[in-house]
């Protein structure tokens, strides 16, 4: 039986498609395309990313996906031991016995790195959520310090105002009454003045859901607009791709960090951090009418009655 990357290659001379030709089809780098013709997968970034790109050659060029997934198998996860990340050197003389032992070394460094991420994360909010109220003009709510308890991830609920977009922040359950302490407000510098919103051209109004993403980095995305899958591919940096749905559209990425979203026209910034893998689902508010930023919600299970 003819291996993945033969059965590919001939129903792509099949159809007379050179591989610059699938390339542009699917947005796949040319380089990878020749790695799984030659059956190299070891060359594409992932198992879970070589699957993709496998699935969209395969519908370029007319093939069964699923039955190449089930070549594929199932997909690899790789679970490394702890004498997997020493590294071996022949040498002349044996050395001394290390006094530290290796586990606790190893457990250390990782404590560190794992406290040095979560300062980076604190680091990287707080000025962000300064300039989302700085823009939004609410800077007036920041001379108040709020004491609350801690909540889950909030969903942003999204609203157009004047020629800018705006964001507010709506956590799922409720909380309890803050309370509020006074402080001074901040003396800022001075700022171009802009046009008042009278003289501002307001923003064009969408029925339903218009999303847009930049590519800042290289991206692989999963789309699915109102439950229908419609993009699986890889962005590469400088890449802008555009959706329009209904009520929802879900987006899997696996660079957080690279994956720059706009919803009907509001910059809502990247979605998290570089090489993080995440999911999103934007929809439309049942109350309001507006989109909603949020994680994806699970679809309920329909229950039958004897």
């Amino acid at each position: 039986m003819a291996s993945i990357g033969q059965q590919l290659r001939e129903a792509r001379e099949a159809r007379g498609l050179s591989l610059e030709d699938v390339a542009a089809e699917t947005r796949i780098r040319l380089e990878y395309l020749e790695a799984i013709e030659q059956d190299n997968f070891a060359a594409l970034p992932d198992d879970v990313v070589a699957r993709g790109f496998v699935r969209n050659f395969a519908r370029t060029v007319g093939l069964d996906p699923e039955a190449l997934m089930a070549a594929l198998g199932a997909p690899k996860i790789e679970v490394l031991t702890a004498e997997q990340f020493s590294v071996d050197r022949e040498i002349d003389e044996p050395l001394a016995p290390s006094p530290v032992p290796w586990g606790r070394l190893l457990s250390a460094v990782g404590l560190v790195i794992g406290v040095l991420a979560v300062l980076g994360a604190l680091m990287w909010f707080y000025p962000q959520r300064s300039e989302w109220f700085d823009r939004l003009g609410l800077a007036g709510l920041l001379g108040a310090e709020t004491v609350a308890t801690p909540t889950p991830t909030p969903t942003v609920l999204i609203a157009g105002s004047g020629s800018q977009g705006g964001e507010t922040i709506t956590t799922p359950t409720p909380t309890p009454t803050p309370t509020a302490t006074p402080v001074p407000t901040a003396t800022r510098p001075p700022r171009t003045p802009t046009p008042t919103p009278g003289e501002a051209e307001a923003p064009p109004v969408v029925d339903g859901l218009q999303v847009r993403v930049v590519a800042e980095q290289d991206v692989w995305l999963l789309v699915e607009v109102d439950g229908e899958k419609v993009f699986e591919g890889l962005l590469q940096s400088g890449d802008t791709q555009e959706w329009v749905g209904r009520e929802r559209l879900f987006l899997r990425t696996g660079n957080a960090g690279g994956t720059h979203v706009f919803v009907n026209g509001v910059d809502i910034g990247v979605l998290g951090e570089s090489g993080e893998v995440l999911s999103r689902e934007i929809y439309l508010d049942a109350q309001s009418g507006m989109p909603v930023l949020g994680e994806p919600q699970p679809t309920p299970v329909p229950t039958t009655t004897g």
